[in-house]
């Protein structure tokens, strides 16, 4: 068995076997063909990984692009390979990436409406058109809102303490309930850009709520699954955050790069690499819909944070940095060989809840997607408290609910309601941030002796601001 690594060698190596290709779309049923091109095969990509014939097509049709025929002979044997009764059709994805707003569908800038419209009503209406509520709402200092880092934040007077911060309309917050969806923005005191996104919260970003229950499901599940195998990144908080993609490695060695998040040492290398093909999958199709549901400025924030750094697509020490994801919906699998994946830091949560606190970005916003939200058995307060996202500054609660985007700046002082242990609901959701750290890092490493590209292969994140792959 060949472990090369060279993707020139792999490509030599399928175009000298095309007749055998070819002869397998005549007869898809010749199994000792495919057991021979996938064992003389060099090793590369995530063809490394798996060794397995999907991942043999899918290398195949990521390397021989400039040699149009045998790309369609490539690309007919892996729609073969995908229309079998596990895998989405050609059919089913269009219907699937159309029903959730993937397909067909034209961004929106709020700054451009605002731009274009005569008045500020009349650019409220614009976006009440499209189902979300435009809100002007200026942003205080934490010093002169007396806040500080470290507070419990509550939403029920009962649960006050000296150390903590009530988040009611009472005093002064504005409560963004589970239906509603909303873009608040404050002026900034210039002509060429005067107003500034500092909030957005999409709900149902998944569609009608039975098309979105079984992705909605699949998520949750992917999100108990990796909250049950990885290190939680803050142990001393309520509940879990669990982390994929690029970091810094521990405290004493701080090194960038792929991210050992399991510790749990009987696992499998197969598993290690299904778990971390379900995270893959579930962060890029957030990816997918933060750039279909959310304002323009949403996106181009993140592209614009990290112009001109080689940052990758999302990877991890099992699976490589490249295009291509998958995730489930209704028991089949959805396959986009050659789609975008996510940016290469993620989280996914689980009951997690923090006090007051702000963190360190090069880019204004953060987005967490809720994906479920579980009350207690005795619930002991009342409907929609508990477990909230709250910007202090913008005082502002975001009461939580199932397939909700929450685009928020991180830098600011922030945090999540807290009432004690089983007294708040339970939220699963995905994050997808970036962080300083590993910003400055990769801006660091660029042109050192020694930077090999190796770390951070793939494809640049402003590759990765499209709708995906076109089926």
């Amino acid at each position: 068995m060949v472990r090369g690594t060279h993707k020139n060698a792999f490509r030599e190596y399928v175009t000298s076997k095309a007749a055998g290709l070819s002869a397998l779309l005549a007869d898809p049923l010749l199994g000792e063909v495919k057991a021979a091109l996938v064992d003389g095969a060099p090793r590369v990509g995530n063809f490394q990984v798996h060794g397995t014939w999907p991942a043999f097509l899918q290398e195949a049709l990521r390397t021989c692009s400039g040699n149009p025929e045998l790309h369609s002979v490539v690309m007919a044997l892996l729609e073969k390979e995908q229309s079998s009764a596990s895998s989405a059709t050609h059919h089913e994805k269009r219907r699937l990436l159309r029903g959730l707003g993937l397909l067909g569908t034209s961004g929106y800038s709020v700054g451009k409406i605002l731009a274009e419209s005569p008045s500020f009503d009349a650019a409220a209406a614009v976006l009440k058109a499209r189902g979300i509520k435009l809100i002007a709402r200026s942003r205080r200092t934490a010093s002169d809102l007396g806040y500080k880092r470290g507070y419990q934040l509550v939403e029920d007077p009962a649960y006050m303490t000296a150390k903590s911060i009530l988040c009611t309309e009472d005093e002064g917050f504005y409560v963004i309930p589970p239906g509603e969806s909303a873009v608040f923005v404050s002026g900034t005191g210039t002509e060429t850009d005067p107003y500034v996104i500092e909030l957005a919260v999409i709900r149902n970003c998944l569609g009608e709520e039975a098309f979105a229950a079984p992705l909605l499901a699949w998520l949750d599940a992917v999100i108990h699954a990796a909250v049950g195998v990885r290190r939680n990144q803050r142990p001393n908080q309520p509940g879990a955050m669990v982390q994929i993609g690029l970091n810094m490695g521990p405290r004493h060695a701080r090194v960038l790069g792929w991210g050992k998040s399991f510790n749990k040492p009987n696992l499998s290398q197969e598993e290690m690499t299904a778990q971390d093909t379900d995270f893959i999958g579930a962060q890029s199709l957030l990816w997918l819909l933060i750039n279909s549901n959310f304002p323009t400025e949403v996106p181009a924030a993140f592209a614009a944070g990290v112009a001109g750094l080689p940052y990758p697509a999302l990877g991890t020490q099992n699976v490589p940095s490249e295009m291509g994801f998958s995730f489930e919906y209704d028991g089949k699998d959805y396959n986009f060989t050659q789609a975008g994946r996510a940016p290469p830091e993620g989280i996914a949560l689980l009951g997690f809840r923090m006090g007051s606190h702000t963190d360190d970005s090069p880019v204004p916003f953060t987005v967490i997607m809720t994906c479920s939200r579980e009350d207690p058995k005795a619930p002991a307060l009342a409907p929609g408290l508990g477990a909230n996202l709250v910007d202090l500054t913008l005082k502002t609660v975001v009461q939580a609910a199932p397939a909700t985007l929450m685009a928020f700046n991180s830098n600011k002082l922030h945090g999540t309601t807290n009432h004690g242990a089983g007294i708040d609901p339970t939220n699963s959701g995905l994050g997808i941030f970036l962080t300083k750290r590993v910003h400055d890092a990769i801006r660091d490493a660029v042109g050192k002796s020694g930077y090999d590209g190796v770390v951070y292969a793939g494809a640049p994140i402003t590759d990765l601001s499209g709708n995906g792959e076109q089926p």
